[in-house]
């Protein structure tokens, strides 16, 4: 072989790893997305002994009103 076709092959070693590397940082991210939400749907289930469908239900209902509520209050 080759110097060039060593390097060619050097590069896109390189070039794959990187692209996988990226996707699993990608997944990972991803995953950190869904679930920090998850945590405080935990925590409350936890505190309060709620069903989990309670626990989203009242969860959403306070966000919402924090949405909601007018800027002064």
């Amino acid at each position: 072989m080759c110097e060039s076709t060593t390097l060619v092959y050097k590069l896109c070693f390189f070039y794959i790893n990187c692209m996988v590397l990226m996707y699993c940082w990608w997944r990972w991210l991803q995953l950190c997305v869904i679930l920090e939400p998850m945590q405080e749907l935990m925590s409350r289930h936890k505190a309060y002994g709620l069903s989990p469908r309670d626990c989203l239900k009242t969860t959403l209902f306070q966000k919402w009103q924090r949405m909601v509520a007018p800027p002064g209050e």
